[in-house]
């Protein structure tokens, strides 16, 4: 930390001395010069550009008559942070300083200058075997900023009046785009919230009167009414997620995140090789396809021989149940006995699928945070849906 640049202090927790805290910070000075070490792209101030334009002679105007489909000019530029044009940028946000000391104690450590890091590997803390060493890697609140947010978010309001930009300045941008999602889709919820209440009303008086139902029919045309509910709400939903691309495409351009995780900085733990840059010529230390490739298979292979041998298990389960509701004669507490074993093969193949998951993840060896996470969480999905999920099949 001393060589990053990172200033620390290390004390005992009040829980007797079993457990020391370090606080981990930097200066703002530090921060900047990591950001335009790395690339970071920052904001620019409205007013700033504007004057620097006015005194190159140049000016930005809207179309008229466009009303509020243009951004006012000047607003919601940005380019990568420069020390030396400080003036023209907007200041580091809290959510800004946090994103950035993280990626200093994460940076590589075998580099020096600038964007030399700590090298902590975050994502290997929460692993058994470190976990006796490291319990926790967080930011620490901002007291009168978070004082401040409690005060425009927390008052009960309607969801799409969510402080999105301030929930984004403070807990960053990937916690504003989530709240974000809620916020729409829970206003979108509500909006259809009448209809939804209207055919289930419709729905419940139909079995209860078959003979007065909506079709005038028998009991099962009361049916009707949730089918033609479940087509109208899935429609919905398809146009809610299709509106919340274009707000997404607004708020990614908003709060300048369009093309970030191409410029992260490579992870701990990765092995990269150096490569000359196609386009700019300058050399990389990265990862090429034709090398993680043959990975990528043998990674497929384990997670596929594990998710046959996790659905053999469930096939088996399900027969065995079968075998035994067959016969009359079965005690109901053997009837228990597949559910119980159900339970003890989602407990077992979670632990040892997740452990396998991090391990070929691992091996595959992607360059970025994100790429490892979205690599990690595209093998736990399907495998803990079967897994976890099979259980609703049972029959009873």
């Amino acid at each position: 930390m001393d060589d990053a640049g990172v200033n620390h202090h290390t004390y005992d927790a009040k829980t007797g001395g079993q457990y020391r805290i370090t606080r981990i910070g930097a200066t703002l000075g530090r921060l900047e010069a990591y950001a335009e070490a790395t690339q970071f792209v920052r904001s620019f101030e409205p007013r700033a550009v504007e004057k620097a334009c006015k005194i190159a002679g140049l000016g930005l105007e809207n179309p008229p008559g466009l009303g509020d489909h243009w951004y006012p000019p000047y607003s919601h530029l940005s380019a990568p942070y420069e020390g030396r044009k400080r003036n023209l940028y907007t200041l580091l946000t809290e959510g800004q300083r946090v994103k950035l000391l993280k990626r200093v104690c994460t940076g590589a450590s075998d580099i020096k200058g600038p964007e030399r890091g700590c090298g902590f590997d975050i994502n290997s803390f929460n692993n058994e075997e470190t976990q006796k060493e490291v319990l926790g890697f967080f930011a620490l609140h901002n007291k009168p900023l978070m004082a401040a947010l409690e005060k425009r978010w927390m008052p009960l309001d309607w969801p799409w009046k969510l402080p999105l930009d301030d929930i984004a300045d403070y807990f960053g941008e990937e916690l504003g785009m989530y709240f974000g999602f809620l916020g729409h889709i829970s206003s979108w919820t509500l909006t259809f919230a009448p209809c939804a209440l209207a055919a289930q009303a419709l729905a419940i008086y139909g079995h209860l009167n078959p003979l007065n139902s909506v079709t005038g029919g028998g009991k099962h045309e009361a049916l009707y009414v949730e089918a033609w509910f479940a087509l109208i709400g899935g429609a919905v939903y398809a146009l809610c997620i299709d509106s919340w691309r274009c707000e997404q495409a607004k708020l990614a351009h908003t709060w300048n995140t369009y093309g970030c995780t191409t410029k992260l900085p490579p992870r701990p733990g990765f092995n990269g090789v150096v490569l000359k840059n196609p386009t700019t010529g300058a050399l990389e230390i990265d990862f090429p396809p034709h090398l993680r490739a043959p990975r990528a298979r043998k990674s497929v292979l384990v997670s596929l021989t594990m998710l046959v041998v996790l659905l053999g298990c469930v096939v088996s389960l399900f027969a065995y149940k079968a075998i035994l509701a067959s016969d009359p004669d079965t005690p109901s507490w053997v009837l228990m006995v597949p559910s119980f074993l159900n339970a003890v093969q989602v407990t077992v193949f979670s632990t040892v699928y997740k452990k396998i998951a991090h391990i070929l993840t691992n091996f595959e060896n992607h360059k970025t945070v994100v790429e490892h996470n979205s690599a990690l969480f595209t093998k736990l999905t399907l495998f803990y849906f079967v897994n976890n999920y099979a259980t609703l099949f049972f029959s009873q």
